[in-house]
Parts: structure tokens; sequence; C-alpha cells
């Protein structure tokens, strides 16, 4: 510290341009000391941050996944739920979960924690009477919201449009 003080009143005393064209020896004193100056201001913040960086590398990479259950209900009198309607799950990301329902008209997934949209869009084919029809369902359920201490249970309720069918 008393060298760069020294070196700081010679400068004062003799002018910028004098202690500039001094020797090689100056310049060289000069990139030292700023050298220095920069490893003593360094070093404290190093010590401060390296507990911090060894602790912060250990984390745990195991996600949590949720069962979720999305029911379909048929509009009345239409038609009993059956199986293999797809059913497509959104998060927030665009990520999409696909599933089919089973016998009961229930699609499970098994996902992350978040929030979700279901959607579903099927058509059906009643060809069981002499007046055939052509059922449309859809529908949508949105701001589903799966965690590991809900329920985790929705239903849809479908809309329904129907044509006939002419041969």
């Amino acid at each position: 510290m008393k060298q760069i003080y020294t070196f700081y009143k010679r400068m004062r005393n003799w002018g910028w341009r004098r202690v500039l064209m001094t020797s090689v020896i100056t310049s060289h004193f000069l990139t030292f000391s700023l050298s220095h100056l920069l490893t003593l201001s360094l070093s404290p913040l190093l010590t401060l941050s390296l507990p911090h960086l060894l602790t912060s590398c250990s984390y745990d990479e195991t996600m949590d996944l949720c069962k979720l259950s999305v029911q379909l209900i048929y509009p009345e009198g239409s038609v009993d739920p059956y199986p293999g309607v797809r059913v497509e799950l959104k998060d927030a990301s665009s990520s999409v979960f696909v599933d089919s329902t089973d016998v009961q008209g229930v699609a499970h997934f098994t996902v992350p924690p978040g929030i979700y949209e279901a959607s579903t869009a099927t058509q059906l084919v009643d060809s069981t009477t002499a007046t055939w029809w052509r059922y449309n369902f859809n529908g949508v359920r949105s701001m589903i919201i799966v965690s590991p201490d809900s329920a985790n249970q929705v239903s849809i309720e479908l809309k329904m449009s129907r044509k006939r069918i002419v041969h």
C-alpha cells in the first residue's frame, strides 16, 4: 500500500507526462499495482461465493407425477359411454398428453403437476336402426389444476350435434 501511495504522490508532484515518460519500471510497477489491487478486491468475493457454488450444485431431479382421471359425460338420451374416444390434455407450455377412454368413458393420465386443458372431439355412427345417424360430440374443460394433494378427477360435459345419413 505504501508503494501505491508514493507512486500517487510522485504523479501529483511531477505531473502526468513526466511519470508516463519515465522508464519501463514505472509502467511495470503500474501494471503490477493494478493487478495486485484486482486480486485483492476479488479475493473476498471468491471466498464468500465458494460455499454457495459448492452447495448449489446438489439438487434432486425427481419429478412428482400425478394421476388424473377425465370422465366424459354424454348428453341424456344420446349414447352410452364407449371405449376408444381420444382425449387430449394440454399444459401451459403446449405439451400434449393423449389417452383414450375405457368402457366407462374415463381417460386416465399420469402427468406432472400443473394447469391443464382437456378436450375431446369424436364422431359416432349409429347404424342399428333403419335410419342412420352421425353423432358429433365435443367438449373442453380449462383451468384444471393438477397437484399431488388434490383429487385430480374432472368431468367434461359433451355437446352433441346429430345429422341424418342418407344412403
